[in-house]
């Protein structure tokens, strides 16, 4: 077979593949093994289970109580506790976790994590093991294999409370601080004119789009969300009510101050609200786009309407 052939016979397969690829993995059908690194672990989606992907992979491992996996290095992982209380060791650092943590593991950081409770851990592991060999850019390496800790565990790896790397990236992320920052972000971001998102925020080039008055229905979105958000927090922080009060005076006038006599309106969360009508919602929802400026245009798109900030 020459390699036209061959190219010829890799599309064919992966028509075949890609024609009736599974939909669901459930954890029922989980095949757990034993390697080096894990105890036990699993792939729940990717090329080797049946699940055609672009290279990613997704792994459920256990690590035993008061129990290490081995040391390896490889390209860029995400980790997320479901289980289990414990620490990771990634490029000398350590990292300590709970469930609801998620870790982002460098390309090629050496790394490892060591279970200090009494039951099993559990984490999720995502990564492009499979994208990166296609690219021929994979290395796995093997550096320690797995066991039970050290007596001396905490005198090897003291305590740190930093969740960044030396050169500043972000390596750990609590549940908690995660919503608690996003609203940070939120607030801190806020256009001038009380929306969210400027697509030249990152990028030199203005978001395109052929359909009159879809940057207008973009933006709208994106700061409904915006707004959603800031509501489920608004009981928990004082300034996230006047972050969403501000976008109905600063169209009009954007030194004005927020009019306190809004609190309690239904821009605050009040869980206690009764349902309301569709039709009534649809009024609603057709006076709010007039308050904030954002009836779609008839004609065209605006200048200035760009994409969201990420």
């Amino acid at each position: 077979m020459n390699f036209y052939e061959s190219w010829l016979a890799t599309s064919a397969r992966l028509d075949e593949t890609l024609g009736h690829p599974p939909v669901v993995a459930r954890g029922r059908d989980l095949t757990w093994i034993e390697t080096p690194q894990d105890a036990r672990v699993a792939m729940i989606i990717g090329d080797a289970v049946g699940f055609p992907t672009q290279g990613t992979s997704l792994l459920k491992a256990e690590i035993p109580a008061r129990s290490h996996t081995g040391k390896h290095a490889h390209g860029e992982e995400a980790i997320h506790v479901l289980a289990g209380r414990g620490f990771s060791v990634i490029d000398g650092a350590r990292y300590d976790w709970k469930p609801g943590t998620t870790l982002h593991v460098p390309y090629r950081a050496e790394h490892q994590h060591f279970n200090t409770g009494d039951e099993p851990a559990t984490y999720l592991s995502a990564s492009t093991m499979d994208l990166d060999n296609a690219v021929k850019l994979g290395r796995l390496l093997q550096l320690e294999e797995k066991g039970p800790n050290p007596p001396d565990l905490d005198r090897r790896y003291p305590a740190s409370a930093s969740q960044h790397a030396a050169d500043g990236r972000r390596i750990r992320l609590h549940l908690e601080d995660a919503i608690d920052e996003g609203v940070d972000y939120l607030v801190r971001t806020q256009s001038a004119d009380g929306s969210w998102g400027q697509g030249r925020d990152t990028t030199d080039h203005d978001v395109m789009a052929s359909v009159p008055g879809s940057h207008d229905a973009f933006r709208v979105g994106t700061t409904a969300l915006c707004i959603r958000a800031l509501r489920a927090r608004a009981r928990r922080d004082s300034c996230v009510p006047v972050t969403i009060r501000r976008r109905l005076w600063a169209r009009d006038d954007p030194g004005a101050q927020p009019d306190e006599s809004l609190a309690g309106s239904s821009w605050e969360a009040d869980a206690s609200r009764p349902r309301r009508s569709v039709a009534d919602r649809r009024r609603r929802r057709s006076g709010l786009l007039g308050r904030l400026g954002w009836a779609a245009a008839p004609h065209g798109r605006r200048s200035g309407v760009t994409g969201c900030k990420s």
